[in-house]
């Protein structure tokens, strides 16, 4: 008896990431996609029909992207139609629209037919910065600066363009003043309003380097062709993924701020927690990965209160859900975990296959699952990996 307490004890006292788990699950398929070159990957997998499509910027240079069948792991394409300008600069998220995917390294974007491998378009953004893209339906948009942080002329810009064609065309720029000058590159949430009005919301920061940054909400009517919203915030810091759950409009960074969707005051502010909203079946989660230690949170998305809280292993990569679970892989170990969305409690945290081989073989910080089987797709550093929903 004493000595079940006494395990019982350990168990409880120990970090939630010390718990023992059950067995990891077997892959289903494994595959080894470009050779014995370590590469990492540039966006999470992307999921299409009958595919499973990953992008891979390996060492030395010479960058694909790849399509494996989802179900078997056999490779049907590559594609490589880069510029080939040196492929610098930074790469977000890309937009899947039907079997086009659209995405970007630094100020180049391309549009890829997922059906085939082939290249649809592909074009120069028009400034030189890196380009964030966001879609909803047949057009896409991205967010770009131009100019170097000393430029007189460095400036915002939102361009739009059909997703057939990659013609872009200037939405609004955000033009500095004699004191300030645009930050860097930053979210922006599409949303359509009680009207069918298409509304762009963001956070404009602004470099005051006399007092401090400054921080303004901004929304932008497409059909009116101009601002609805233009509202400098008093300390309030939160420009990151904004999310919508309901009436709420919800951005992360240094404080989560949540706007009314329709009003657009502020609902309520949590200045305790700091890191990137998720929004999935009417929840939200917050990936504190910077806090020490860090944390993934759920916050009641209507009064930003704290529902749970369970500690990480540091980093994460984005989070993504299927049937009331959160997946998401853990930059501080390399492990894919796995935690219940009602109570924050793991489920699942377990390494890569070959890294007891090969020790530069953890998960690399990239996931996708498929909704319609539950399958997870990751990666290592070698390797496509699909795995099975959890029991």
């Amino acid at each position: 008896m004493k000595k079940n307490i006494l395990i019982l004890l350990i168990i409880i006292g120990c970090s939630p990431l010390e718990q023992p788990m059950p067995s990891s699950p077997n892959p289903i398929w494994k595959t080894k996609f470009i050779g014995d070159i370590i590469a990492t990957s540039f966006y999470p997998p992307v999921i299409h029909d009958d595919k499973v499509i990953i992008s891979r910027f390996p060492i030395p240079y010479d960058s694909k992207i790849m399509a494996s069948d989802k179900n078997t792991g056999e490779m049907l394409w590559e594609w490589d139609d880069f510029f080939h300008d040196w492929e610098t600069g930074s790469s977000f998220k890309g937009y899947q629209y039907e079997n086009l995917w659209i995405f970007s390294t630094g100020p180049r974007v391309y549009a890829i037919n997922l059906d085939n491998g082939e290249t649809v378009w592909k074009t120069h953004a028009p400034e030189s910065g890196d380009v964030r893209l966001k879609g909803i339906g047949r057009k896409v948009f991205h967010m770009q600066i131009s100019g170097d942080i000393n430029q007189a002329n460095r400036v915002n810009k939102l361009f739009v363009s059909d997703v057939q064609k990659g013609n872009w065309k200037e939405v609004f720029s955000l033009l500095q003043t004699d004191s300030l000058q645009p930050s860097f590159s930053y979210d922006f949430l599409i949303d359509v309003n009680l009207k069918g009005d298409t509304l762009i919301w963001f956070n404009d920061i602004m470099h005051n380097y006399s007092q401090n940054i400054s921080y303004n909400l901004k929304v932008f009517n497409l059909r009116l062709d101009s601002f609805v919203v233009d509202r400098e915030l008093t300390d309030l810091k939160a420009s990151q993924m904004p999310v919508v759950i309901g009436d709420n409009i919800i951005f992360g960074g240094l404080q989560i701020v949540c706007y009314d969707r329709n009003t657009y005051k502020v609902k309520w502010v949590n200045r305790t927690i700091h890191g990137d909203p998720f929004a999935f079946d009417g929840m939200l989660f917050i990936n504190e990965e910077t806090g020490i230690p860090a944390h993934h949170l759920r916050l009641d998305p209507d009064t930003g209160d704290e529902i749970w809280k369970t500690q990480t292993s540091g980093s994460s990569s984005d989070l993504v859900f299927k049937e009331n679970r959160l997946f998401f892989i853990g930059g501080g170990d390399g492990k894919l975990h796995g935690l219940h969305a009602e109570t924050g409690e793991y489920f699942w945290h377990f390494e890569a296959p070959e890294l007891k081989e090969n020790s530069n073989l953890w998960f690399d910080r990239s996931i996708s699952i498929d909704q319609e089987t539950g399958r997870i797709y990751t990666c290592d550093f070698k390797n496509i990996i699909c795995y099975p929903p959890p029991n």
